[in-house]
């Protein structure tokens, strides 16, 4: 009997010691996820607040790059044309950066009408945001009825909702012509100016989004409200 009890003791203690293995071991690998996703969350925000580390010591007023090579008449546009602070952005509807940047432009705009003309042109990066590229093509759609800056928010304030059904949706609550809207999609009226408005973003040395020509200047990234006013004040000089 002492040798069962002994037998089943000594049983007991090894499963035990196994579960207490088996536990340290699952413990460790939720420890090492913990960490990977710490320095991940880390990484992200230090790129993130790197992206708005803007050095605007060497701005220069004076255009570095003609603006005939960055735009066309045809480009949707806003402000005034002869604003002392030009900026082209080449962007992606689908980029969260991009979306951030779209508020701070608005905002910019809206407080210096006249201090400020701003170009948009699309740079859909496709392998990580498939839905951009279409997207691109229906706020073009959009422009065909006057509606392109409409749209172009809701596109912005709806990135997680950009597949074709969402696009016809936007157009519906704009009150665009709907088959007008559907066909310019359908024959991919606008596939080759949005082609076109990247290989003129890859001349220019764009590979990110959103990519700044802040008179003929290239910065990347999004740019503080507050750099946007010292931007102002210093094309004024």
């Amino acid at each position: 009997m002492d040798n069962i009890n002994q037998t089943n003791n000594q049983t007991e203690n090894k499963l035990t010691k196994r579960k207490f293995y088996q536990y340290w071991r699952f413990w460790f690998i939720i420890f090492l996820i913990f960490i990977c996703l710490i320095w991940v969350a880390i990484s992200i925000l230090l790129a993130y607040l790197n992206s708005r580390k803007v050095d605007i010591s060497q701005f220069n007023s004076d255009q570095s790059v003609s603006y005939e090579k960055m735009y066309s008449s045809t480009d949707p546009s806003l402000g005034n044309p002869q604003a002392p602070l030009q900026i082209v952005e080449f962007s992606d509807f689908q980029c969260p950066y991009c979306a951030q940047a779209h508020s701070i432009i608005r905002q910019l705009l809206r407080s210096y009408p006249n201090d400020v003309y701003f170009i948009y042109r699309d740079f859909p990066i496709i392998d990580i945001h498939p839905q951009a590229q279409l997207a691109a093509e229906a706020a073009q759609c959009a422009f065909d009825q006057e509606k392109f800056w409409e749209y172009h928010d809701l596109l912005f304030q709806n990135q997680d909702k950009l597949d074709l059904g969402y696009l016809l949706i936007y157009a519906q609550r704009l009150n665009l012509d709907l088959e007008k809207f559907t066909n310019c999609l359908e024959i991919g009226k606008y596939r080759n100016e949005v082609q076109q408005d990247m290989s003129d973003a890859y001349d220019l040395g764009v590979r990110a989004t959103p990519t700044f020509f802040i008179n003929g200047q290239k910065l990347e990234g999004v740019v503080p409200y507050e750099t946007w006013v010292e931007l102002i004040n210093i094309s004024k000089k």
